[in-house]
């Protein structure tokens, strides 16, 4: 992808850009062009996928002639813009499984983390083997699929297609070169000691590997890589007098330190936001959650109102048939006393007037007994009516 004002690449992570990507991935790439710029030395040289052009341009400053060949468009014109006044170096567009280059034509071929951007290996190994020339050098490097997996935490690389174990890049280079030698590559961060003389060298160097969270130190072997660089000829002749060994690649400021530190801020930073947003959802999820049972908790307070205010209701009008019942009541009482008052009269009467004694007699019992019916009638029924009217209400006092 590149800007399109000034036509410069963008970093997408697919691709190293120098100046981008920060300290660690450039320590990572530039190592393994440095390592391999002995080999270069006044040989013709193909590079495999070769993205921005910077590891092409140093191989030229040594090589007889160097072809960067990469597939992307946009990165090819980028590396034909940026580097066209190195006049042994050029760049072709092509797939690096088919290149479209001569038989034979070149004395080292380096493919630095291109394999694993590809599906199809064997292809690409059979357009290394037939592009190399008999007596020459294959430097080949890709991500150890086990460490790297461990150091990204299992996180893929949208980039990668087929990412190899080492025992599968060791079988792959083996198919079609008889010599090979295997080196492993990370980064790491440490000390260096070394003599200020002539007598020492590189080679007189010993390494201890070492955690500032453990105590005492381990053999150099005990580093897992998280890079394999593979180094192919065919035959242990040309390997063997190839000039290529265990190197380091130091930086003398501290950019990778003030990244390390920017990265340990940004991912302290970025665990702290992801754990308030987090705790912020749960307080959201609870905060809706007790709105809710507040929602519910006053649907069942304007229900219980309204139940209260129709038992209310109830309770007025069982009180207004209770004083009806009461004032009816009194009716009777009244009626009772008029009727035992006339009762009165006639047996005053009849004492009045022996001859009508029997008649009065007579009808006094018939309308003592009818009125004593109708009352007593009368005021069963009304106790019938208070005593039910009661019965309801003590119910529905004690329901509620």
């Amino acid at each position: 992808m590149t800007d399109a004002t000034d036509g410069t690449l963008l970093w997408t992570g697919e691709r190293y850009i120098p100046g981008t990507g920060g300290a660690q991935i450039a320590y990572e790439h530039g190592h393994r062009y440095r390592a391999s710029l002995a080999l270069a030395s006044g040989r013709d040289v193909i590079d495999l996928g070769s993205g921005e052009g910077y590891g092409a341009s140093w191989l030229s400053a040594v090589a007889a002639s160097v072809v960067g060949v990469d597939i992307a468009t946009d990165a090819v014109e980028h590396a034909r813009r940026c580097y066209r006044h190195l006049p042994n170096l050029r760049f072709v567009e092509a797939d690096a499984c088919l290149t479209t280059l001569p038989d034979e034509c070149a004395d080292l071929i380096v493919c630095f983390e291109t394999i694993e951007h590809l599906e199809d290996h064997e292809a690409l190994i059979a357009e290394v083997d037939r592009l190399l020339r008999p007596d020459g050098v294959v430097v080949v490097s890709t991500p150890d699929k086990a460490q790297y997996d461990a150091d990204r935490d299992q996180q893929h690389n949208e980039f990668h297609v087929h990412e190899l174990h080492r025992h599968e890049f060791e079988a792959l280079l083996k198919s079609k070169f008889s010599a090979m030698a295997v080196f492993g590559q990370r980064l790491v961060s440490g000390s260096l000691l070394w003599q200020l003389d002539e007598t020492g060298g590189a080679s007189d160097a010993q390494t201890f590997v070492s955690s500032c969270e453990e105590d005492g130190d381990n053999a150099a072997s005990d580093l897992d890589p998280v890079y394999l660089v593979g180094v192919c000829a065919r035959s242990a002749e040309v390997l063997q007098a190839a000039d290529y060994g265990p190197s380091s690649y130091v930086d003398s400021g501290e950019k990778l330190i003030f990244d390390l530190v920017e990265q340990r801020v940004h991912s302290d930073t970025e665990a702290l936001w992801n754990r308030v947003t987090h705790q912020d959802e749960e307080y959201q999820a609870e905060l809706v959650k007790a709105r809710e049972q507040l929602s519910t908790y006053n649907y069942e307070l304007s229900d219980a109102r309204e139940m209260e205010a129709a038992h209310h209701e109830h309770a007025v009008l069982l009180a207004a048939e209770l004083r009806d019942a009461e004032s009816a009541l009194r009716r009777l009482r009244d009626e009772l006393e008029h009727t035992q008052g006339q009762l009165r009269a006639l047996q005053a009467a009849r004492a009045a007037s022996f001859d009508l004694r029997w008649q009065r007699q007579r009808a006094v019992e018939v309308v003592g007994r009818a009125a004593r019916r109708d009352l007593i009638r009368a005021t069963r029924a009304l106790l019938r009516r208070v005593q039910v009217a009661f019965r309801l209400f003590e119910d529905r006092r004690r329901a509620d």
